[in-house]
């Protein structure tokens, strides 16, 4: 399991700095949840990659991230992937 979420992390790590940026800017975990339309619980369940991306949080984390939902979704599948 440790080595599919480091494998995650890896492929997350671009979109990680956007969500930085996103806190430089005064943003925290709150914000970015309702931006993202997802409960504090579930957007921290997500950065702890335990619950996956699908088409409709893909299209919200682009308007949110500015990386396509392509990017997202790709990245879900490699991390599935990763875990067989």
């Amino acid at each position: 399991m440790e080595r599919a979420f480091s494998s995650f992390k890896l492929v997350i790590s671009y979109p990680k700095l956007r969500l930085h940026k996103f806190r430089a800017q005064g943003l925290g975990n709150d914000e970015l949840s309702k931006k993202l339309g997802l409960s504090i619980e579930q957007f921290s369940d997500f950065l702890k990659g335990k619950i996956g991306v699908i088409v409709s949080l893909a299209e919200r984390l682009e308007v949110a991230s500015g990386m396509p939902r392509e990017f997202w979704l790709r990245a879900q599948s490699k991390f599935d992937n990763s875990r067989r």
